[in-house]
């Protein structure tokens, strides 16, 4: 209202015996700029992600159906899609008991880390095993982290994790199929003794389903069922030794004597084999990739680790069990349709040594080896994450990491300047954030000290060229447009713009070039020279940085425009002085002749004339001031040009 803006807060709530805080706090224009303004009037949008569905609305009993997801990290068009990335990203399904993932499909699906804007898709494969109408949820979430500044009186700083995300449904209705039918067969293709799925609908309740292959391989047998309550069969066989080529799977009803038909393609026999292996040693807990071909297509691939030469893997359950492991399973996947494979896993807890890392072709039986070094585990503080890895002075760094004292202090170091400190979490992580020393251009080193333990850890960060602004024109009047346009900055960042001591308080981002383009009005000043300045954020209650700036020189200003409102009015008295003068002269010249009345009544007219035009001059000059004093108000606003690429 004209007086107070109300809020629901939930910091500081009174609740949790704050002074403040809570649903439908008043807080006075005073007040709430104050608070508000200690973070440079930072906003933020809240909104679940927008989740479609894309699925068949009817399917049949025995039926395969994909079900499709279109993921949106919702950003309006006004905020930068460089905030609050979330990582890491998945996707879940969730379906009823009668609909179950096919061919080996997982409910979670990894989306990776995602921005905000980003759009992506995954999906499902859905078998349909009994009728009815049933509904499929798809739940999509990331999460989110940062750093709060303390602000005195309110509140100390501090690290937080959020969860976000969204969820959508839709509907399907499952049928008993009327017509006996293949579904599909998976893998379509495999080599000789290649485990195989083939399924369907439409048979006779519990009735007896075979499936063979075509003439010539003699109408072999491969394998038989027996119906459900509503005709949903499966069968799964191994495929035989026989020539490669294509080949047509049929499966009949025996009560019925109906059947159906799909191509299968008999593959040569093919071995297994490692192309390679990333890294080839490491402590426990690295992440390790092995990779290679010659897998059965869409086979099923295992990776395994085994002990060094006369040497069994000997890990302790929680129980306090002793478990002796030949062959340790340490991830598996699914070769793609060329045959092509690759497994990522991480170092299990065992002994060091020198390893043999196995992987088998679960279709073919054939396997390939290559070596693994476990090494001793590195001890002391880690640095896991710097971003950004470079910029100018006065750049905002993110530093995180782990392995620190549980609740111990470390200290950040650019070169050999101190720049940020803080206290690790119980579980040894930790984060700090800092602006870059006013340095010159160049490859310096950030260090992480564990106080505690003494140890360090290090990483590189380049610092570039200061950022530069440029003013078009470089003369302006009050009131009027000039353009600033800069470059230098670091990519996707907020800066404010200051006329002298006047802020903006419209923040403006960066595009993936460090540039910007904006226009602004000069705002109401006298004459003189001026200087522009594009500052940093606001950090942590801290004064800005300024970070560039440029001079602008105000030709017609305040100053200006009072002067020419003086020379009107010295006009409007010397006009009212001729008036008077005037009426005077045509007052003794009426006593004199006729003549000399008229001339003054021609005089009194001409005066009056005068005096009305003083007063229409007197409004203008009014008019003047108040378009000055509105331009002033005006010239708070920014309108953000985007530039052109």
């Amino acid at each position: 209202n004209e007086t107070h803006v109300f809020l629901h807060d939930p910091w500081n709530n009174i609740e949790w015996g704050g002074d403040y805080g809570g649903p439908n706090i008043a807080m006075n224009y005073t007040f709430f700029a104050d608070m508000w303004s200690y973070s440079g009037n930072w906003s933020l949008f809240v909104s679940p992600w927008k989740i479609t569905i894309n699925m068949p609305k009817a399917a049949y009993v025995g039926q395969h159906f994909t079900v499709a997801a279109n993921i949106t990290y919702t950003c309006p068009s006004s905020f930068t899609p460089y905030d609050y990335p979330a990582s890491p990203c998945i996707a879940t399904i969730s379906l009823p008991e009668d609909l179950t993932l096919a061919n080996g499909e997982n409910m979670t699906k990894n989306l990776g880390d995602l921005q905000a804007g980003d759009i992506v898709q995954t999906s499902w494969d859905v078998e349909a095993m009994r009728s009815g109408n049933y509904s499929i949820t798809v739940e999509a979430e990331g999460k989110i982290s940062g750093f709060v500044g303390e602000k005195p009186d309110a509140g100390p700083s501090y690290n937080y994790h959020d969860r976000l995300g969204g969820y959508a449904s839709d509907l399907i209705n499952i049928t008993a199929a009327t017509q006996f039918f293949i579904g599909g067969v998976y893998p379509a293709q495999g080599a000789p003794g290649t485990l195989v799925n083939i399924y369907g609908g439409g048979a006779t309740t519990n009735g007896t389903v075979i499936a063979f292959f075509d003439g010539s391989l003699g109408n072999e047998t491969l394998g038989w069922t027996t119906a459900g309550l509503e005709g949903y069969w499966e069968i799964t066989f191994t495929v035989p030794e026989a020539s490669p080529g294509n080949y047509m799977l049929y499966v009949l009803d025996n009560e019925t004597l109906t059947s159906d038909g799909i191509e299968f393609s008999v593959l040569a026999t093919s071995k297994i084999y490692i192309r390679g292996i990333d890294p080839t040693q490491g402590p426990t807990g690295t992440k390790v990739r092995v990779f290679g071909g010659g897998a059965t297509p869409n086979g099923k691939v295992v990776a395994l680790l085994s002990g060094p030469v006369n040497q069994t893997i000997v890990t302790i359950s929680s129980t306090g069990n002793v478990i002796i492991i030949v062959n340790m399973t340490v991830g598996w996947t699914n070769a793609d349709d060329a045959g092509f494979w690759e497994i990522s896993f991480y170092v299990p807890d065992v002994p060091l040594g020198n390893y043999t890392v196995y992987v088998v072709d679960n279709g073919s039986l054939t396997s390939d080896a290559i070596g693994f070094a476990v090494l001793p585990t590195q001890t002391g503080i880690k640095i896991s994450n710097v971003s950004p890895v470079s910029g100018p002075p006065s750049t905002l760094v993110l530093i995180s990491g782990d392995r620190a004292t549980s609740n111990g202090e470390v200290k950040v170091y650019f070169d050999s300047i101190s720049v940020a400190n803080t206290t690790a979490y119980d579980w040894g992580g930790w984060s700090a954030s800092f602006q870059v020393p006013d340095v010159e251009p160049g490859k310096y080193t950030i260090t992480a000290l564990d106080v505690t333990s003494n140890t360090t850890d290090t990483a590189l960060f380049t610092v570039t060229p200061p950022p530069t602004i440029y003013v078009s024109p470089q003369e302006a009047s009050i009131g009027s447009e000039i353009t600033i346009n800069g470059e230098g900055f670091s990519p996707g960042t907020g800066i404010f713009l200051t006329f002298e001591d006047l802020l903006f308080f419209t923040p403006i981002y960066t595009d993936e070039n460090g540039e910007f383009n904006v226009t602004i009005f000069v705002p109401a000043v006298n004459s003189g020279n001026y200087t522009i300045k594009a500052v940093g954020t606001y950090y942590y209650g801290e004064p800005p940085k300024a970070l560039a700036n440029v001079s602008l020189a105000v030709i017609a200003g305040l100053d200006t425009l009072f002067e020419k409102m003086d020379d009107i009015q010295n006009a409007l008295n010397q006009t009212q002085n001729s008036t008077q003068t005037a009426k005077d002269e045509a007052s003794l010249a009426n006593v004199s002749a006729s003549d000399a009345k008229d001339e003054a009544t021609a005089a009194k007219e001409a005066a009056e004339s005068a005096l009305a035009m003083a007063k229409e001059a007197r409004t203008y000059a009014l008019t003047t001031m108040i378009f000055a004093i509105i331009t002033a108000a005006l010239s708070a606003t920014i309108l953000v040009k985007k530039k052109q690429t």
